[in-house]
């Protein structure tokens, strides 16, 4: 397989970060134009989008900017299996609706914050919701699931206190909740 040096631009910018490019390349592969940075042979001037990359060829991405800043490199391929990104697949976007396609993953929560989620939620609302030591993972819309540990965290203040446990404990969970709805509601440009 031939490599070819390349720059990346997501929506006409040079792309900041090896995430910002990934999650560029997942969510919307149209937005993102590669531009190679060879002064010779074949490739010279050749550019490339995200949705039409050439077949079995590596791209080895610098950026933020391969000419003045080169902070970090990736390598971008399209094999007869997909797009890869530093040699793992790139998985699908999550398509926005329910069901386990569309679910939210919070991840670094604490032991407390996970146990006040299944103390507060009742069996209703803790169906879809799968909760380990450190994650939380919800199959509903992420506004309607701040809507409902909204509604238990006020539950358990009037029984134990805004103070105390659990109601304490659901805050960074609110937060994370209130960030990641706030990003599904920016329509798509």
């Amino acid at each position: 397989m031939s490599t070819i040096n390349v720059g990346a631009f997501i929506d006409g910018t040079r792309a900041a970060s090896k995430k910002a490019l990934r999650e560029a390349l997942r969510d919307n592969p149209a937005s993102v134009r590669f531009d190679a940075t060879t002064a010779i042979g074949p490739d010279v001037g050749a550019e490339f989008t995200g949705d039409a990359l050439p077949q079995d060829r590596m791209l080895v991405v610098v950026g933020p900017n391969p000419y003045n800043a080169r902070n970090w490199y990736a390598n971008v391929e399209l094999t007869g299996k997909g797009v890869r990104f530093d040699r793992k697949a790139i998985p699908a976007a999550k398509p926005a609706g329910g069901g386990a396609a569309g679910a939210v993953k919070l991840s670094g929560l604490t032991d407390l914050q996970t146990k006040a989620l299944r103390e507060t939620l009742t069996p209703d609302e803790l169906e879809g919701v799968t909760l380990t030591t450190t994650t939380a993972t919800f199959t509903r819309e992420p506004g309607a699931m701040l809507a409902i540990v909204e509604a238990a965290q006020r539950r358990a203040a009037e029984a134990h206190g805004g103070g105390a446990h659990p109601a304490r404990s659901l805050h960074p969970v609110i937060r994370k909740l209130r960030a990641i709805a706030a990003r599904a509601a920016v329509p798509a440009t």
